[in-house]
């Protein structure tokens, strides 16, 4: 046995080992380090999966700080290119964006076109059904004339069509967050809410010509939602 380890074949053999771990060794420490010394870039991408057909918002999106020379030809790297389109297919999460997954929403505004938001509760949002992108009619009811009949208003009073085609943008609950995005309340506000009732702004895109209308009705009187197909 002593005469193997004193034989120049082996000694040479455990040269050979040993240069080759001391090399393994070395380049992954010098991997490490290059991994973290070297520069690195923001980069915009998917905070979470985002699904075709999905209008994309700024809680959708975020950066992620990746080696330099990691952004990919053609990625969006500005948020307000991205937010209000929709997805053409799945931007999973970590994702770049990339301008062929998305597609104009119709909840990007034209020129003639403005946001303008509708106080309202649950109820009276169509049962809390509507969705960012679903389009409505707005009615009002004006102040006066509310409820069932009287002696002096002898005919049930007829709420008034006041915008037609609306598109639903976003709704807003009583702790300024979006009802699609926040989290569920603790069961113990939700049994202190007064369930349909709760207070809610309806987020619309209408035509320029009748944001003046539907903010007068707003102020004097209730406004009603119905949705289309």
């Amino acid at each position: 046995m002593l005469k193997i380890f004193k034989s120049p074949v082996f000694r040479r053999l455990l040269l050979v080992i040993l240069a080759l771990a001391v090399a393994g060794y070395s380049t992954l420490e010098l991997k490490g380090y290059l991994e973290k010394n070297r520069p690195h870039e923001q980069v915009l991408v998917a905070r979470n999966d985002i699904m075709p057909y999905a209008v994309v918002t700024a809680n959708d999106l975020g950066y992620a700080n990746l080696p330099a020379g990691s952004k990919l030809p053609g990625s969006i790297q500005d948020p307000k290119q991205v937010v209000g389109k929709k997805a053409t297919a799945t931007i999973f999460k970590n994702e770049q964006i990339l301008p062929q997954k998305l597609a104009e929403s119709p909840l990007s505004l034209n020129p003639d076109e403005r946001e303008v938001g509708v106080p309202t509760d649950l109820v009276q949002a169509v049962g809390m059904t509507v969705r960012p992108g679903n389009n409505v009619d707005v009615y009002w009811l004006p102040e006066e004339k509310k409820g069932l009949p009287t002696k002096d208003q002898p005919g049930i009073q007829q709420a008034q069509l006041i915008a037609e085609n609306a598109v639903v943008v976003d709704v807003i609950n009583k702790n300024n967050a979006s009802v699609f995005s926040a989290a569920p309340a603790p069961q113990e506000e939700r049994n202190r809410s007064n369930g349909g009732n709760a207070p809610a702004v309806v987020v619309l895109k209408v035509k320029n010509e009748e944001v003046q209308r539907i903010v007068t009705s707003v102020g004097n009187g209730t406004i009603y939602l119905s949705k289309r197909r």
